[in-house]
């Protein structure tokens, strides 16, 4: 399929961003606990990074191979992911749609609800606690 090249936007190196060709273009894949693929649960956690040249290539290895893998934060994806195509679901449901036991479909909804309240609470600041009276 031919694209139009003033529509689809240029890959660029993830490093300085100069636009890639495909005599520039190198690719690989690093460990990345925030990626969940939105249609293969075998791709979660791989990053695909493009780069102008092995040496840039090297900097973003360094890079996310140094931000901590998080096993918790891909269950959490993991978990939204199948939230998102169905959001009456339990947590036995979860459990089993997304392979995790039990305790990580908990953990991954525990981690969730702490990131939205901080994300509100960088937003908004701290929320406002209710009286007794309210």
């Amino acid at each position: 399929m031919n694209h139009d090249p003033a529509t689809v936007p240029p890959e660029v190196c993830g490093w300085c961003g100069l636009p890639l060709d495909e005599d520039t273009l190198v690719l690989a894949t690093v460990a990345d606990s925030s990626v969940i693929h939105p249609g293969d649960p075998a791709r979660d956690g791989r990053r695909l990074i493009l780069a102008c040249g092995q040496e840039h290539l090297a900097a973003l290895r360094e890079r996310y191979e140094s931000r901590p893998f998080r096993p918790v934060e891909q269950w959490a994806g993991k978990v939204a992911r199948e939230l998102a195509a169905d959001g009456g679901l339990s947590s036995a449901d979860l459990a089993e749609r997304t392979g995790l036991t039990l305790a990580h479909v908990e953990a991954a909804l525990f981690y969730r609800t702490q990131q939205s309240l901080r994300h509100h609470v960088e937003l908004h600041g701290q929320p406002r606690r209710l009286s007794e009276s309210e």
